[in-house]
């Protein structure tokens, strides 16, 4: 990963939880921040297919896309605040193909890099 940058990948699965965000406020302002990014292009068939595993291994369906999304889009880093999520992945992460963090845990671990 280039600590010198961050490149926000957007997938469907965040198009679509936005969607799902009662607070409209929040919903329209996370909406405007996914805007600038394109949705990255994904075979249906891939992640439907990593979806499914990720589900077999003990992830809940909506994690799982998050995560198949992620993973397919080649990110580095998945980032999110889900404890439960952040405790899970920990326990599997050897069987993820992405890196699962907290936004402060990973702050925290490039701000040790640029000193």
């Amino acid at each position: 990963m280039n600590v010198e940058t961050a490149e926000l990948i957007r997938a469907s699965a965040q198009v679509l939880e936005n969607s799902l965000n009662p607070v409209q406020a929040r919903r329209e302002a996370v909406a405007l921040w996914l805007a600038q990014t394109p949705v990255a292009k994904l075979s249906a068939e891939d992640l439907s297919r990593r979806t499914a595993d990720l589900i077999a291994i003990g992830f809940k369906s909506f994690d799982a896309f998050h995560l198949a999304s992620a993973e397919l889009s080649g990110a580095d880093v998945f980032l999110t605040v889900d404890l439960p999520l952040l405790k899970r992945a920990a326990r599997l992460s050897e069987k993820l193909y992405v890196r699962v963090s907290d936004p402060v845990g990973l702050l925290e671990e490039l701000s040790q890099w640029t000193h």
